[in-house]
């Protein structure tokens, strides 16, 4: 799937989501975090990387418009593979309803809602 950000650093990129998920470790302090991101990759070989440095919190859309994730961490260079990974919009949205929000936004993507390619 097709995917769209306008970031800081890099501006508006195009990349592609394939419905991975990947454990992504952050050290905090001493101690190891982890989480479940989403993975997007660079659209192809000539698009050049999908984002960099100063685009965190950048929010990511589909084709519609539909809120997909928000840019986390990358990993890679331009010259080789380049990965982006985002936190889900679904897992975004359910911890904003445990906290007592209602958020009013729609941002379903049925293979990776149904944890389908998953690791």
């Amino acid at each position: 799937m097709l995917v769209v950000k306008n970031g800081q650093a890099t501006g508006l990129t195009v990349g592609r989501l394939h419905g991975i998920h990947s454990v992504v470790r952050y050290p905090m302090e001493g101690l190891t975090g982890t989480s479940r991101e989403i993975v997007i990759m660079q659209r192809d070989a000539e698009s050049g990387r999908f984002s960099a440095l100063g685009d965190s919190g950048s929010a990511i859309l589909d084709g519609r418009g539909r809120l997909a994730g928000m840019l986390t961490a990358g990993a890679g260079s331009q010259k080789g593979l380049d990965l982006t990974y985002a936190t889900p919009a679904y897992w975004i949205i359910e911890r904003m309803k445990k906290a007592g929000s209602n958020p009013n936004i729609s941002p379903r993507f049925p293979n990776i809602d149904q944890g389908l390619g998953t690791v």
